[in-house]
């Protein structure tokens, strides 16, 4: 899935420190801006750690209204394989001859099917993953930030040799 801001001059992409959540800051000629946060959700759950075959993408903007559209083409059987789409009121699927994608998201879902152009007042979330129901969007956020812990924290779960007097023990 792609995003594009309308009349694109300026980009800045960096990793929140110690994660793998990566923050893509989009600004157009007028000085508007977007930003999108890419993630694969990781955090602690009941003892273990849970790894859900998803993605999410949250895009909020910074200044301003800025114009952007989502590209969503999603193919199978290594790109000979175009899918069927339905489509809910808050949801793509995606149907492949080897199984289903599902694409959850708070913004309209006809600008998504059509990569129509629409200003960006407030929030917006995707989350896609298998067919299973991707989270709401409070729980998304609560997935964002128990990821942020779960990734800065590792370091206490990997064995980091300990040090005394400047030497390993």
């Amino acid at each position: 899935m792609a995003i594009e801001l309308e009349g694109l001059a300026r980009t800045e992409q960096a990793y929140d420190p110690a994660t793998a959540i990566l923050r893509t800051r989009l600004f157009d000629g007028t000085g508007q801006g977007m930003e999108i946060v890419d993630f694969a959700p990781r955090f602690h759950q009941h003892d273990r750690t849970f790894r859900p075959a998803q993605l999410v993408r949250r895009v909020r903007p910074l200044s301003g209204h800025p114009r952007l559209r989502f590209i969503v083409r999603p193919r199978g059987e290594w790109g000979s394989a175009a899918p069927s789409i339905t489509h809910g009121s808050n949801h793509l699927r995606y149907v492949f001859p080897g199984g289903a994608l599902r694409l959850t998201t708070n913004a309209p879902v006809t600008y998504l099917v059509d990569g129509t152009w629409f200003s960006l007042p407030v929030r917006s979330a995707c989350c896609s993953g298998p067919t299973r129901h991707c989270p709401a969007e409070s729980r998304r956020r609560r997935a964002t930030s128990r990821s942020r812990l779960r990734f800065t924290g590792a370091t206490g779960h990997v064995g980091w040799p300990c040090r005394s007097n400047g030497r390993t023990r």
